[in-house]
């Protein structure tokens, strides 16, 4: 399920510093320009904002799903972004967080993304999978590693 909202275009592998409120903007950037340019950025920005208000998306072990629905996108967006240095974030562990998942969806998709969410707290549980992908050197390498983890585990 998650290698079809997925390509190496939008996963990106950060080397630097940033703080939380960086890397979400950076994603939303992400998802805006390498998706598509067509979105209502401001829109998803403050969406995600406002979710991450609610309560945190940190759910632990170093992951981060920030998400929110859109009324300007018609289909499901995913990016994922890898941390070198991972940044602090609210997780209910205390870690700093080094894998972002950011999801955006519209509201009429309600159920794909609610099962896309609890595929994703899932799939990454797997703390061999989490330690590789934190290893990877490109993110054609973190495609590819999810990919052949896909072969073991239907993602």
């Amino acid at each position: 399920m998650l290698l079809s909202y997925l390509n190496n275009k939008m996963i990106s592998l950060e080397k630097n510093s940033y703080t939380k409120d960086e890397i979400l903007e950076k994603m939303v950037n992400i998802i805006n320009e390498k998706y598509t340019g067509k979105k209502d950025i401001n829109e998803i920005y403050k969406k995600i904002i406002a979710r991450e208000n609610v309560g945190t998306t940190g759910i632990g072990k170093g992951i981060a799903v920030p998400h929110a629905r859109c009324e300007s996108i018609n289909e499901i967006i995913m990016a994922i972004m890898i941390l070198k240095n991972p940044v602090e974030y609210s997780t209910p562990d205390g870690e700093n967080v080094n894998i972002i998942i950011m999801l955006v969806a519209p509201k009429e998709k309600n159920n794909e993304y609610l099962n896309l969410l609890a595929s994703i707290s899932d799939i990454f549980r797997n703390e061999e999978l989490r330690k590789n992908i934190i290893n990877c050197n490109s993110e054609d390498e973190i495609l590819e590693l999810l990919i052949r983890y896909s072969s073991k585990e239907i993602i």
